[in-house]
């Protein structure tokens, strides 16, 4: 059998003409696709790794600069003669005079090494010691790192400025100023009270309603109901509106490189914006997303009810009689909308001969509505850090949702037109076959087919 022969000098080219390369380069330059016939290659010549970009670049020892502590710099791609970060990290500390902090080193090698040195010291190549409230990285002998702590302990403490300044402020204040501040000092620091650092904390609630509890508690009991029945219950909301785009989306994903976006997030340099409409059964565990391009409206909901009930819903409950819909009070399936009600009647309740109860959460109490952690949450999880670049994206991203208690998701694209502002006269809303609760009726309802119904 004939041995393929790649040339050296193909790769040695590469590198005079870019001083650094990626591996896709230098499979294109070797005429291969097999990253180890790279490696091979490289092994025969003096070349290093980036120590940032995960290490995604390379270049020949003959073609870095080194400066005097072994590190080079080319188009914000670093590399060191000490090879990896926790190479380079373990051989400067030891090498500098009162040690570092990782402030001091990050702006030194221009990455971040806290992980790095973290994992130094639990492996005994660094030893650290806290200092003025951090760590200070030392050397691992004795001798040296005494050298070293006493070294930054000759230095000039950070704070004494401040202090010298807080002390002439001091002597200029009368005694009741002075108590004043004494005591503003003391709170300061945690002194005569549990005071503490904390975040702010969502639990104040203005606008509660006096019915709520009242409400959720029978909310639960339809639930409880339609599920000893073998009913469906679907749980219904509209997912935060999203830019279609090269835009930022908060999170972060396993990538060689940051992906690059947009620095500003303005409607004009979108697409489009994709309007996420989910529908969730809370007894198969299935999500069914429905992404809308143009407004969110109550007949836009409805049609994405009726798309869940013909590819699933009818298959599933066969021989259901009713749907039970959870449902927030607002937006385009809000308790006081028109327009939901009559969408309701004439799209879904209607055509497929089937009674529909519809219990809304109250104002402020939208985050029990099951939709919002055990689907919503999960498509936000899943497609995190990855910038939703058009519309076949964000479906491939909602359909690839799973869990590991078995969730899935269904996802189509609807890009009809849905129309704003649509009047909805009071002879409309009288020949519904609507018929109210006797407990809070402004949110508990129920729709029957006007066909069959006496």
């Amino acid at each position: 059998m004939n041995m393929v022969h790649f040339p050296t000098g193909k790769i040695l080219r590469l590198f005079h003409d870019q001083k650094v390369a990626t591996m896709p380069q230098l499979k294109a330059a070797l005429g291969t696709s097999v990253a180890v016939t790279v490696f091979r290659k490289l092994a025969t010549l003096p070349c290093r790794s980036s120590y940032s970009h995960c290490g995604a670049y390379y270049t020949l020892d003959s073609i870095a600069r080194y400066d005097e502590l072994g590190l080079w710099s080319y188009r914000g791609i670093h590399f060191s003669r000490h090879g990896t970060l926790l190479n380079t990290a373990a051989s400067l500390v030891p090498q500098a005079p009162a040690g570092y902090l990782v402030q001091e080193l990050e702006a030194l090698v221009q990455v971040a090494v806290k992980d790095a040195l973290r994992q130094l010291v639990q492996g005994s190549r660094l030893h650290r010691r806290e200092w003025e409230g951090r760590y200070l990285y030392c050397a691992v002998d004795r001798t040296r790192r005494q050298e070293q702590w006493a070294a930054r302990q000759a230095q000039q403490p950070p704070g004494d400025d401040l202090e010298a300044a807080k002390a002439l402020f001091y002597g200029l204040l009368d005694e009741q100023q002075r108590r004043l501040y004494a005591g503003l000092e003391s709170l300061q620091w945690g002194h005569g009270g549990e005071q503490r650092m904390a975040a702010n904390r969502k639990s104040l609630c203005s606008n509660s309603s006096p019915d709520r509890d009242q409400q959720l508690r029978y909310l639960t009991y339809h639930r409880q109901q339609f599920s000893r029945s073998g009913y469906p219950i679907i749980s219904v909301d509209t997912k935060k509106k999203e830019l279609v785009g090269q835009f930022k989306n908060n999170g972060r994903v396993w990538s060689r490189a940051p992906i690059l976006v947009q620095d500003h997030d303005f409607r004009s340099q979108a697409q489009g914006l994709a309007i996420p409409y989910g529908i969730y059964d809370l007894q198969a565990n299935r999500g069914m997303v429905v992404v809308g391009t143009s407004h969110d409206t109550s007949l836009f909901a409805v049609e994405a009810l009726c798309r869940w009930w013909r590819c699933e819903g009818c298959h599933r409950y066969a021989n259901a009689p009713e749907l039970l819909i959870l449902a927030d009070s607002g937006g385009s399936n809000g308790a006081r909308c028109r327009a939901w009600r009559l969408a309701l009647q004439e799209k879904l309740v209607d055509p497929y001969q089937l009674a529909v109860t519809v219990c809304h959460y109250p104002s402020g109490a939208s985050k029990w509505n099951p939709i919002e952690h055990r689907l919503f949450s999960e498509i936000s999880k899943h497609w995190a850090g990855q910038p939703l670049t058009d519309y076949s994206t964000i479906v491939r991203l909602i359909r690839a949702t799973r869990t590991q208690t078995g969730l899935t998701v269904r996802c189509a694209l609807n890009t009809n037109y849905y129309p704003t502002h649509i009047k909805i006269a009071e002879d409309q809303m009288d020949k519904l076959d609507l018929v109210q609760h006797p407990l809070l009726p402004k949110w508990n309802y129920t729709l029957f087919p006007r066909i069959t119904r006496n």
